[in-house]
């Protein structure tokens, strides 16, 4: 397992910043004074008592005799991301060493997993490599929270963006994830694949189970054609449109089946907010629009076979609501 670690020695902070570790395999340095300043693959390690110079700074990592590579912008709450030199792992079609578990392999350009799986916490994310029904490698991501702030948006981009580099780095057909729901949307939005939740308690084992089970159906139906029925009208007007918009998105909703409209709700100054209500014992669920004190409740046909399944669909299309701030 391959570790991405943030180093309290090794955090740039202007004037503070301290790193201590084997640059050359001749023994240890230590580096004061400042921000880092080593260009990304400087065999040297070298430091420069002048803070603040370039973005994407490398330094010898304290932990673990590895390169570290600063992806932060500012000097406060920069994110250190370990870059292992070797691994085990080859590519299973045509031999060459890949720098790490799962990799993509761009000499017979193959794909080394299936899937990748996050368990993500504040201040740490692993990722399991999935291929078929066996995983194939797990990497680690740590990093440091910060409480508040300008120096927390930056930290928690720079986690999400690590995140997002080292699945990009697998292209995946498809993404699990767990645990923080703020970095798990940030990380969705900056990936293109296939992408839902599961279980927090064991994700790994969750998906393998799950690769028992008989694969969704996927639609392939543009999402302009899935809405259909006798009530064409849509609360919310451009908001509204946004919100079916994103449900409609998702590979395995089939139809979607606006309801009439019910004034006489509650009323609300929030603006439009959109909910998935639970699975039925179809599979199929219902999006509860909301706006004023106007409610209409639209019927979502999924490709699921049951409750179960239709409560995974329901999460994703929850989370896709909540990252297109409806909810």
């Amino acid at each position: 397992m391959f570790d991405f670690d943030v180093h309290p020695v090794g955090v740039c902070r202007v004037g503070e910043a301290t790193v201590t570790g084997r640059a050359d395999g001749d023994g240890p340095r230590t580096r004061r004074g400042g921000d880092c300043d080593a260009e990304e693959g400087d065999d040297e390690g070298r430091g420069d008592e002048d803070a603040g110079r370039a973005e994407g700074h490398a330094r010898w990592c304290v932990a673990g005799g590895q390169w570290a590579l600063c992806r932060g912008l500012g000097a406060e709450g920069r994110t250190y991301q370990t870059r292992p030199t070797v691994t085990d792992m080859e590519c299973r079609r045509c031999g060459t060493p890949l720098d790490r578990p799962g990799d993509y392999c761009l000499v017979c350009r193959t794909a080394n997993c299936d899937a990748v799986v996050l368990d993500i916490d504040v201040d740490r994310a692993t990722l399991t490599m999935v291929d078929d029904e066996e995983t194939v490698g797990e990497t680690t991501i740590t990093t440091r929270p910060e409480e508040e702030g300008e120096a927390r948006v930056i930290e928690r981009r720079n986690f999400a963006g690590l995140i997002a580099d080292e699945i990009r780095r697998k292209r995946p057909e498809t993404v699990f994830a767990a645990g923080d729901r703020e970095i798990i949307r940030a990380v969705r939005g900056e990936t293109h694949y296939e992408f839902y939740r599961v279980a927090g308690d064991d994700p790994v084992a969750s998906v393998l189970d799950r690769r028992g089970e008989r694969a969704l159906e996927v639609v392939e139906t543009p999402p302009k054609e899935k809405l259909g029925g006798r009530h064409t009208t849509l609360i919310g007007k451009r908001a509204g449109r946004r919100a079916i918009s994103t449900v409609a998105e998702h590979p395995h909703v089939k139809k979607i089946v606006p309801g009439p409209i019910d004034a006489g709700g509650k009323g609300s100054q929030s603006g439009l907010r959109a909910k998935v209500t639970r699975a039925d014992d179809n599979g199929n669920v219902r999006l509860l629009l909301r706006d004023g004190s106007s409610v209409q409740e639209n019927r979502i046909v999924t490709t699921a076979m049951n409750r179960e399944t239709g409560e995974r669909v329901r999460d994703d299309l929850n989370d896709a609501l909540a990252a297109a701030d409806l909810q």
